[in-house]
């Protein structure tokens, strides 16, 4: 905890030194250190009130927590769309929704666009990881809810955020890579179960586009570039066309080295902004190394990446059974990056709150009640 604690204070040292050199009022990473402590006092509770409840906390546990979080949200997402009572009841606890609901897109409570998409994409590489490590160990009820997950973030997931597809893309590959080499460590039956699934959602998907407007609109948004593959013959998704188009880079050499010193738009922040306006972020890009390197430079964002891969190896190291689960949660943080800035600690902090002898225990108890 203190060497993270240390790697978190110099990232706050650096956004400081930043905002101090260049003059301005934006301190969203100056006050990092408070965020870390802060994702990790939830997390200390949370983990807490879960070992309260089960009488033990262990890194399966937490998993299925957050699978159950996360397709909780995705049935509160069309819930909040198509029942007014609860949609009323949403906007009530969170605020207006005014942005969102502009973009037509699904919401749940406190997550939508790429925060929602980020957490499902950690969710869906530990779906895949639980698979291929814990297949062989599971009932087929269990397997069946982990696909029945599966599915549902992968559709519902990609309605209310397109970044979701990171999550798609490296589950798949993780389990065609695990069904490979660690041969017999996937139960039998698994792939079949998959495509079973698969085989039982596309016509559902199928009858609700034809027969329902919203629904329609929300699955041509989730795979827009797929309906553009198979109606034009070239992949076209409309994100990606304005993405390419925030790929704005520093002109000056001060700028590469401790940035300007703004993270969010000045507009809005700071009322002695006298520079040129964009409309969004701060020089009109959403892209999560430039946002880095126009806060703080290179220099800060190499120590924010050298304090989330600290936070990897401290997970790495305490669990090394679960490192391909961390190393893809490492991974989707680096990926998302190039579209969006986004912070993935708050995943690991769950796990550093296990004690690695507990659950070494509770991996005992599983082991022995196959045998």
């Amino acid at each position: 905890m203190y060497i993270l604690i240390i790697y978190a204070l110099a990232v706050s040292l650096i956004g400081l030194i930043s905002v101090s050199f260049n003059n301005t009022s934006d301190y969203t990473y100056a006050t990092y250190i408070v965020s870390m402590l802060v994702w990790m006092s939830a997390a200390y509770v949370v983990c807490s009130v879960i070992k309260a409840v089960h009488g033990h906390i262990s890194f399966l546990l937490i998993c299925n927590y957050l699978i159950a979080v996360c397709v909780g949200q995705c049935v509160l997402a069309l819930m909040i769309d198509f029942m007014p009572s609860v949609r009323a009841f949403a906007i009530a606890v969170m605020g207006p929704q005014d942005d969102v609901e502009k973009m037509k897109r699904l919401y749940g409570f406190g997550a939508s666009l790429d925060t929602a998409g980020i957490r499902f994409s950690v969710v869906l590489v530990m779906i895949a990881f639980l698979l291929s490590k814990f297949g062989r160990y599971l009932y087929k009820k269990d397997i069946w809810c982990y696909i029945g997950a599966f599915i549902v973030l992968t559709v519902i997931g990609n309605m209310m955020a397109r970044t979701t597809l990171v999550g798609v893309g490296l589950s798949l590959f993780y389990l065609v890579y695990a069904s490979n080499v660690y041969k017999g460590l996937m139960r039998k039956g698994i792939w079949i179960d998959i495509i079973g699934f698969i085989c039982l959602a596309i016509p559902i998907v199928i009858y609700f586009y034809n027969t329902n407007t919203a629904i329609h609109e929300y699955t041509h948004f989730a795979f827009e570039g797929f309906f553009s593959l198979f109606e034009t013959g070239e992949w076209e998704v409309g994100s990606n066309e304005i993405l390419k188009s925030m790929y704005v880079f520093p002109e000056t050499l001060k700028t590469w080295i401790i940035g300007d010193g703004y993270f969010n738009n000045p507009i809005y922040t700071d009322p002695y902004y006298t520079g040129e306006v964009y409309g969004g972020y701060y020089m009109g890009t959403d892209v999560g190394y430039l946002r880095f390197i126009f806060y703080f430079g290179l220099i800060g964002l190499t120590a924010f990446s050298l304090f989330i891969y600290r936070a990897y190896m401290t997970c790495h190291n305490r669990f090394p059974y679960f490192r391909d689960l961390f190393f893809m949660v490492l991974l989707i943080n680096f990926i998302v990056w190039f579209k969006v800035s986004t912070d993935i600690f708050l995943v690991f902090a769950l796990f550093l709150m296990v004690d690695r002898k507990e659950d070494d225990a509770f991996m005992e108890r599983i082991v022995l009640k196959e045998q």
